[in-house]
This record gives C-alpha cells, structure tokens and sequence, in this order.
C-alpha cells in the first residue's frame, strides 16, 4: 500500500492530477453544463496547469518503472509531457471563439481533449505493449471525436477518414506485435531488450520490428500513409486542427523513440529505411504545400515535412538523434501553435481559408501579420528564428553518425530550400498590394496571447539555444 502511495505521489502525479480534473469536469457536464458552461475553459486551463506546475517545480520523480514495470517514468517522457500539456493550453485558448457556438456542449468538448492529453502522457511512458496500446487507442479515438464534435458535413468526412486510417493502421500495430509476442514471450519492452540484446535479429523479429513501426508511421502521417493527414485538418475546425498537428505527433513520436532504441537500434539496415523514408516525407510536404490555396490544408502539408525532420532525428539511433528530436519538438510546439494561431486571427479578419483573400493583409493588419511571418520563417527554418537552429542541431547529429549520414544531410538540405520557397510563397500573398481586405472583425484576446507569446518563443528559443540544447541532451539520456 506505501509503494502505490508513493508511486501515485511522486512518480504518476502530472497524469493523476489531471484524472481527477477529467472526473470534476465529467460531473460538470453532466450536472451543471448550462448554467456553469462560461466556466468550461477555465475549468480546463486549470486542469493543465496543475500538472504542468507538478512536473516543473521537480514533485514528480523520474527514473522508476510503476505498475508492474508497465509504465515508466524518465526524463524524456517528463519532457514531452510537459511539451504535450503545453500544446493543450494553446489548444483551450485558440477554443474560445467556438465556446459561444457550442455553448451547452462546451464542457464536453473539453473533456474529450484533457483524455486524449491524459492518453497522449501515459504514452510517452508506455513500457509495454498492453499499456502502450490502451494509451494509444484512446487518443486516437479522443481524436476522431474531436474531429467528429461539429454538426457538419466536412468534420464528419474527415472524422471517417480519421478513423479508417487509424483503424488500419492499428491492425497492423497489432499484426507486428502478435509476431513478437509470438517468438518471445515478452510484451515488456524492458524484458524484450534483454532478451535480444546482443544476439542476431531473426527475420521473424525484423519483421515484427516493421509492422510496428508502420503502424506507429500511420499515427503520425508520414510517408506513404499521409494521404489522410491534409484531409482531416482541412475538414477540421482551426482548434482541433492545431491540437493534432502536435500532441498526437508528440505521443506517436515519442513512443516510437522508445520502440526504436529497445528494438531496431541494432538494425542498419532499419536506419537506412528510415532515413529514406524520413526524407520522401519531407519532400512530400514540403512540394505538396507549394501548390495549396487553402490554408488549412497548407498547415497540413507542412506538418507532414515537419515529421518527416523529427523522423529523420529519430532515424539516427543516437542520443544526438533523440537531443536533435526533442529540440525540434520544443521548437516545433511553438512555431506550429503560431501559425495556427495567425490562421484563426486571419478569418476572423477577412472571413475566408483561401490564401489568395490575404492578399495585402499587412497593410490592414501589421502586428498580426509579422508575427505571422515570424512563425512562417521558424517553419522555413530562416535565422533569427529557433527553426534555422533546430535544422542546424539536427543535421550536425547526422554528420556525427559516419561517411552516410552526409548524402542524407546534401538531400535534407536541398528540400528545405523547397520549403523555404513553398513558405515565402504565402509571405509573398501577405505583402501584395494588389488587393488590400476589408476587416470583418478582430481576433478574440486569447487568441492574440497565443500568436504573440509563440512568436516571441521562437526568438527566445534562438537567443537561448544552448540552454534548451543542453536540456535536451539531459532529457536524451534518459529515454
């Protein structure tokens, strides 16, 4: 009973914290939706406060594995938590303009995204295959209902897609895992690595390695199972769609991190396969956002080249590689969220997701505007921005690996001019004076908060660059 005690006081307490908001606000909305409803976003901007001020004033210990080594605690799963409850808190506040439509269901519609964050934490601390599967369904299924919330025709479309995609892709998960239970035994990753390691990979075990790993690829839209990824946002409203272009990636990355390094780690040949994968998604994103018009299904494309920098981290099999990975994903978290941000702040000025109705837009709104173009900068990976030194951190860890990783990097670095192109496109758009928008209305202030605070991050980051390396690299030896 002391050790259940002390394991949900100082190792569960984030991931406890925020089960007993979920409760609270369950009996809110079951009782109290109506007249309590203005209360929702504050009730769920509290409910990630707490657990971010447990994990960062240091209550919550690290280093220990908790229920029967089911889950595990360390400081590479702190780190994201921390990153996964901070892209929740964006995600409430850019919700406060369509709080006033759903009124009533408010409470509900924020209870369905504090579970897909409470699943997207217990995730990133999975350490097997029951609990990682559990954790992974559910927000996936947290996601399809928030994509599903909206009575009309596109959320329902792109709900469905969710779901078959999802669907499919957790057959195959399951498909990998059946095999490898089979040849061992073993559904924890901890009695797995010691069961392999340093022993020939079987073909059995190679293949059951690549199952999972496509699965966990069709999670997270990387290529060739990205198809659904410009689909769903588009069909999306702008709060969800910023909320799955990063805690869901967030969670599938970070686990995959952990299948990688106890399983793959010592494959070649599955480095190999996944740079090359990494780089065909990159290319795919980047090539495919130049030719958008909506902006939207532009934000989509984008995040599927910015997996495809996170994959390439990850694809390294290096604390160098997982330190590369958890700066771009502090950096990604910020610039994302911005542009995200400036995307709801424009239509609510011009009323429209074509990119072609922004034209001249500077000139009606300014400060909007730069920061915008801030953001888009960090995503083109342009200096002065925490974008250009993320790419950098990234590709010197390539050059670490061998003579390999450098034909990667000459490649890596020839599309992120493609994507430097795809972004100045739509800055372009921004500063023609060929047709300058009427503005309908201004943006709600949360909304403004979260455009300007990560638009300062992502200088702040720059200016501060060895600190959060430095961090990241601490957080890497831990995975």
């Amino acid at each position: 009973m002391e050790l259940l005690l002390f394991e949900l006081k100082n190792v569960f307490l984030p991931e406890l914290t925020l089960l007993i908001a979920i409760a609270v606000i369950f009996v809110m909305e079951l009782f109290f939706s109506r007249p309590l409803y203005k209360m929702s976003s504050r009730s769920a901007l509290i409910s990630t406060i707490i657990p971010m001020l447990s994990i960062s004033t240091g209550i919550t210990h690290t280093g220990y594995s908790i229920f029967s080594e089911a889950y595990l605690q360390t400081n590479f799963s702190i780190v994201l938590k921390l990153l996964i409850l901070i892209g929740t808190f964006f995600s409430i506040l850019l919700s406060q303009n369509i709080v006033k439509k759903i009124r009533y269901r408010a409470f509900e519609y924020y209870l369905i995204m504090l579970i897909g964050t409470f699943s997207a934490m217990c995730l990133v601390s999975a350490n097997n295959f029951v609990s990682m599967f559990v954790a992974m369904e559910t927000l996936f299924v947290s996601c399809c209902m928030l994509i599903a919330f909206w009575n009309k025709y596109r959320p329902k479309e792109a709900a469905i897609k969710f779901l078959i995609n999802s669907a499919v892709a957790t057959a195959i998960f399951l498909f990998g895992v059946s095999i490898l239970y089979g040849i061992s035994g073993e559904i924890s990753f901890t009695m797995l690595n010691l069961h392999y390691y340093g022993q020939d990979s079987s073909v059995l075990f190679m293949l059951a390695s690549t199952f999972m790993i496509i699965g966990l690829m069709f999670k997270t839209g990387c290529v060739p199972f990205q198809r659904w990824v410009p689909d769903v946002y588009q069909g999306s409203p702008y709060p969800v769609g910023a909320y799955l272009s990063v805690i869901p990636k967030l969670a599938g990355f970070g686990i995959l991190a952990r299948v990688i390094g106890n399983f793959v780690a010592d494959m070649p040949l599955m480095q190999i396969v996944l740079s090359f994968i990494a780089i065909l998604t990159i290319a795919f994103g980047f090539l495919g956002a130049i030719k958008q018009t909506d902006i939207k299904r532009f934000f989509g494309y984008s995040s599927i080249a910015h997996c495809g920098f996170m994959l390439l981290a990850l694809s390294i099999f290096s604390v160098f590689g997982v330190a590369s990975f958890i700066y771009y994903a502090v950096v990604y978290l910020f610039m994302n969220f911005g542009a995200w941000a400036a995307g709801i702040t424009f239509v609510a000025c011009v009323g429209s997701d074509n990119i072609k109705d922004y034209q001249g837009i500077f000139y009606a709104r300014p400060y909007y505007t730069t920061a915008f173009v801030i953001c888009l900068m960090a995503l083109a990976g342009l200096p002065p921005t925490a974008g250009f030194l993320a790419k950098i951190f990234l590709f010197s860890s390539l050059t670490r690996m061998d003579l390999s990783g450098l034909p990667v990097v000459i490649i890596a670095i020839i599309l992120t001019v493609y994507g430097v192109f795809a972004y100045m496109n739509l800055i372009k758009v921004l500063f023609e004076k060929t047709k300058i928008p009427t503005v309908m209305t201004s943006p709600q202030m949360n909304t403004k908060i979260v455009l300007y605070f990560c638009t300062i991050m992502t200088i702040v980051t720059c200016l501060f660059a060895n600190q959060v390396v430095w961090c990241s690299m601490f957080a890497a030896l831990g995975i």
